[in-house]
């Protein structure tokens, strides 16, 4: 956490401020998230809502500081209060065409995003870039704080393998002869009976 505010000033002519954090880092299968305040007075379109010439944007860096690239191009999402303008690429300012804050957010508000999961050592980096023409008042920067697994939640911790089950021994049942079929008595034959024998006639 960063105890104290930070200000950025916009000065009049094309400038690129910076503000860096400490170096931190992530493990595999967890990751963190970033929580900040900030307040923004910067110059941008009257006629477009959606153009901006002056304008912050939040950079990570995954190589210990040497090179820094958006924090949505690194692979990081917004959750909350995320760029609200494009920088118009035809006034000179460092950051032309790209996503940003701008124009007059009234006030702090907040910001929070998911940040990738990285193996080295990183930085985040709050830049200001204006182009060479018009002015306003700057970008405050307040509170910033970061929490692992997000929401301070515990990061998983990867489960063992359950060893297999041994599966139990079954006896081969014994194979049981099949039972011979009982042979059908055969009828028999009856006998035809002779017939009686007629008596003669009496003289």
């Amino acid at each position: 956490m960063f105890p104290t505010q930070s200000r950025l000033w916009r000065n009049p002519g094309a400038s690129d401020k910076r503000l860096d954090s400490f170096s931190f880092s992530f493990f595999e299968q967890c990751w963190g998230q970033l929580a900040f305040r900030h307040n923004f007075n910067l110059e941008a379109s009257e006629i477009d809502p959606n153009v901006g010439f002056d304008g912050g944007v939040l950079e990570l860096s995954t190589d210990g500081g040497i090179t820094f690239r958006d924090i949505l191009t690194a692979g990081g999402s917004f959750v909350m209060g995320g760029y609200n303008r494009t920088i118009s690429a035809d006034r000179g300012s460092p950051i032309a065409g790209r996503q940003a804050w701008s124009g007059n957010s009234n006030g702090f508000i907040a910001t929070v995003v998911n940040l990738p999961t990285i193996q080295t050592v990183g930085k985040l980096r709050w830049r200001l870039a204006s182009d060479n023409s018009g002015s306003g008042e700057g970008w405050r920067i307040d509170t910033i704080e970061i929490s692992s697994c997000g929401g301070g939640t515990p990061c998983p911790q990867p489960r063992p393998t359950p060893a297999p089950r041994p599966v139990p021994h079954t006896s081969t049942p014994t194979a049981t002869g099949t039972p011979s079929p009982t042979p059908t008595p055969s009828a028999t034959p009856r006998v035809t009976p002779r017939p009686s024998p007629t008596p003669a006639p009496r003289p």
